[in-house]
């Protein structure tokens, strides 16, 4: 996609993966809802439409899918589906433990907190922050932002799973009607304070997940791409850049690959500063 290799490169995210494009091509910034996009008849998939950018018609290619990723949008929807399931375990967990005291039989779900489906997804994405920044679409400087919503499920999610425990202990002193009182006030309090968690954290994602498009121009053709996050402008020495491994890139689109450099926020002052992680890719 480039011949040249400069040495001011524009630093951004495409699904989970660091990637870079030369600075002297990036004419600007958009918010990919910022101007209205046209999907001309035949148009390739890799392609997202045509945007009006300062009178001009632009292509909008999706790096992602010319990467061989599913588009932003297709990963939202099956992130938002896999915690709706998780949403509706905990409703059909509350009705399972009340039909279980109805009926006289013993209750088979995770009485653990750790150990239902969100639990061991909560436990896992908790533990570590990759997989944090892909919900944050790369954005690690709002990862403070999802750590804090995702905590906010720790209290209410623990005690939805304990009332199992109170209830057996209820049926075993005979007061069954005690404990589908307590189910019951679990139901209303505890278990519709989870919902409410669940339906802001629908909100908080798909406001976190929006894409960006780097609006290029190269040898007088301008065209835009679509990106999850950027990150900061930075140097590259061109001795360090390599080709990239035979194989690896079939789209075609990979011009070279570089060490990367990781922009993390500083503790004190919101300074940035640079940690060497991992390889980037040059387009």
């Amino acid at each position: 996609m480039g011949e040249t290799l400069e040495s001011r490169w524009l630093v951004f995210v495409v699904a989970g993966q660091r990637c870079a494009l030369n600075i002297s091509d990036v004419l600007e910034l958009n918010r990919h809802d910022a101007h209205a996009m046209v999907v001309p008849p035949g148009m390739p998939a890799v392609f997202r439409g045509v945007m009006e950018i300062r009178s001009t018609l632009t292509p909008v290619l999706d790096l992602r899918v010319a990467l061989g990723h599913p588009s932003l949008e297709e990963e939202t929807a099956a992130i938002q589906n896999m915690l709706e399931q998780r949403r509706e375990d905990h409703v059909r967990w509350i009705n399972e433990l009340e039909a279980s005291v109805r009926e006289q039989r013993p209750f088979t779900l995770a009485t653990d907190p750790h150990q239902c489906a969100f639990g061991r997804w909560y436990d896992t994405i908790m533990a570590d922050e990759a997989e944090l920044d892909k919900l944050t679409n790369g954005n690690t400087s709002m990862r403070h932002v999802l750590q804090r919503a995702l905590r906010a499920f720790d209290e209410p999610h623990q005690r939805i799973h304990a009332v199992a425990t109170d209830v057996v202990q209820l049926l075993e002193e005979g007061r069954a009607d005690k404990a589908l009182e307590r189910i019951e006030l679990t139901r209303a309090t505890t278990l519709n304070s989870m919902l409410t968690l669940f339906d802001r954290f629908f909100a908080l994602i798909r406001k976190l997940r929006k894409s960006l498009v780097v609006i290029l121009e190269r040898h007088g053709q301008r065209l835009g791409v679509i990106v999850d996050s950027v990150h900061i402008v930075r140097e590259i020495d061109p001795a360090a850049v390599v080709p990239p491994p035979a194989g690896v890139d079939a789209s075609g689109l990979v011009a070279g690959v570089a060490p990367a450099v990781e922009t993390v926020d500083a503790a004190a002052g919101g300074e940035q500063r640079e940690v060497g992680a991992g390889e980037l890719t040059l387009l």
